[in-house]
């Protein structure tokens, strides 16, 4: 008899510990991933390469030719479409403005302007598997039309590229980021996300 209620005790428990397993497994969270997802972006941004260029050139000969022009910088403004082709990959691409402009400090008058149309291939690789918080780093690499005003030198078509070393977005659909990086975009740009 003891035997019996000992192999009857047995059996019930294990089959709870089964059943308390099947539980756990159920409840467990799923991965998120990229993959399938479409994410349409706009930031602003600081210090893109163009700036940084003409910045270092002013500091080389600010004291010499420079002293009665005032300066002025315009974006970067940044427009980003990206698509998850894998679980933590996505890509797609990006548009950026940016501007530098230089007038006469006395008169106000025009000297030359500068306006930067950069067109850009984008990778992204996401670190993190949390759909609140996504951590990546990107490179993105393609052309830039230059458009030159008030100077005797025509429009160019240069190389282009921005390279984020870390990115963070906050949100699940409609979300905010903020990137580090160096290129077009600048060295720190920030912006909204809105995931479709």
């Amino acid at each position: 008899m003891n035997k019996r209620i000992l192999g009857i005790t047995c059996v019930i428990l294990l089959s709870c510990q089964g059943v308390q397993a099947q539980k756990a497994e159920d409840t467990e969270p799923q991965l998120y991933t990229i993959k399938g997802n479409h994410e349409v972006a706009i930031g602003y941004g600081v210090l893109p390469l163009p700036v940084l260029a003409a910045g270092i050139v002013d500091l080389i000969t600010f004291s010499y030719f420079s002293q009665g022009e005032d300066r002025g910088v315009a974006g970067p403004l940044m427009l980003n479409y990206m698509y998850g082709f894998e679980d933590r990959w996505s890509t797609g691409g990006l548009a950026v403005y940016s501007g530098y402009v230089v007038n006469n400090k006395d008169t106000g008058a025009l000297i030359y302007r500068n306006d930067y149309f950069s067109f850009m291939p984008r990778l992204d690789y996401h670190y993190s598997r949390n759909p609140n918080v996504d951590v990546y780093s990107s490179v993105a690499i393609g052309a830039t039309y230059l458009q030159i005003h008030n100077r005797e030198e025509n429009d160019r078509l240069l190389y282009a590229f921005h390279i984020n070393a870390i990115g963070v977005r906050f949100g699940k659909k409609i979300g905010g980021f903020v990137d580090l990086g160096f290129g077009m975009n600048g060295l720190l740009n920030a912006g909204v996300s809105l995931r479709l």
